[in-house]
């Protein structure tokens, strides 16, 4: 049997207890002034039946669970390996001369000429104190290393 059959047998099995159980319940006489205790389980068991009809009742209006099979599991293949070139053997570069840019920088006084500045006013030549940047390439000894 699957899933369906076997609820649907559930369902019926319940129906019927409940209705079997409403009619002992309705063919019991009436409860007497002093027969308290039989009053008490007539109430217990009404209660118990109504509960699983009204369980029974919306259970029938719910829509079956159907589960899908799970997808099956694919695994891709691993990437191929990447392997980098093994780095040059290294190399002795001998002892030599090389030539290096040394900046220098200075402080100077510099002849400013006579001019007019935008808004017409003249200026006069005159000396102004400047910063000159400069260099020159000097020979170093460069000691021999492996590279």
């Amino acid at each position: 049997m699957d899933g369906m059959e076997k609820e649907g047998e559930t369902m019926k099995r319940i129906l019927v207890s409940a209705l079997a159980l409403s009619l002992l319940l309705a063919i019991a006489g009436p409860a007497s002034a002093g027969d308290v205790g039989r009053a008490t389980t007539k109430g217990i068991l009404i209660g118990a039946g109504s509960i699983l009809l009204l369980d029974a009742l919306f259970r029938a209006h719910q829509p079956a669970v159907v589960y899908a099979p799970a997808p099956p599991v694919v695994y891709a293949p691993a990437p191929p390996g990447v392997y980098a070139p093994a780095p040059p053997p290294a190399r002795w570069i001998p002892d030599h001369w090389q030539s290096r840019w040394v900046p220098t920088q200075e402080w100077r006084n510099v002849w400013v000429p006579d001019y007019y500045t935008p808004d017409g006013q003249w200026v006069q030549g005159h000396y102004e104190r400047r910063m000159t940047q400069g260099g020159y390439y000097a020979q170093i000894w460069v000691a021999g290393r492996w590279e």
